[in-house]
């Protein structure tokens, strides 16, 4: 019946998550970097070590997603990186790379987000910030945003 009305996804695409969801993280990791270097004037092996994360929640964290839904995320920064950076920066730098497309920055929602799609694959991307100290591993990262 699933088969039917093709609800689950098939190998191919479930893959091409999650080289998208890879492919997203590699470009936070940039753009944070590129920002706490150029414009923190940071020290890059501090930046190297205290990586930004991209978080995956939702029916897709949950494997109870169905075809063409988006894939929930909250990008975690050191709370050197601001909102406001996020929301205006970030969406400048990710709009011109390659397997991005229809980037839109939604800034009055109660939450505000970026919107977009990484392989034809739709993403909703939330932002947090955490002292940097906490920043060690995804776990950490994980434990810290649950219990706050």
């Amino acid at each position: 019946m699933s088969e039917k009305y093709k609800v689950f996804e098939t190998p191919e695409v479930m893959t091409l998550r999650t080289k998208s969801i890879q492919h997203l993280q590699d470009i936070v990791e940039t753009w944070y970097k590129k920002i706490g270097v150029e414009k923190k004037k940071m020290d890059p092996q501090l930046l190297e070590s205290k990586k930004a994360k991209v978080l995956v929640f939702g029916s897709y964290r949950l494997g109870v997603h169905f075809t063409g839904t988006d894939i929930d995320t909250i990008c975690v920064f050191p709370t050197f990186i601001s909102k406001e950076e996020f929301l205006d920066d970030f969406k400048t730098f990710i709009s011109d790379k390659e397997h991005i497309e229809d980037v839109l920055k939604i800034q009055e929602a109660l939450t505000p987000i970026i919107k977009l799609k990484v392989n034809g694959i739709s993403f909703d991307l939330l932002y947090a910030a955490v002292d940097i100290a906490h920043i060690n591993s995804q776990n950490d990262i994980e434990k810290l945003i649950m219990n706050e």
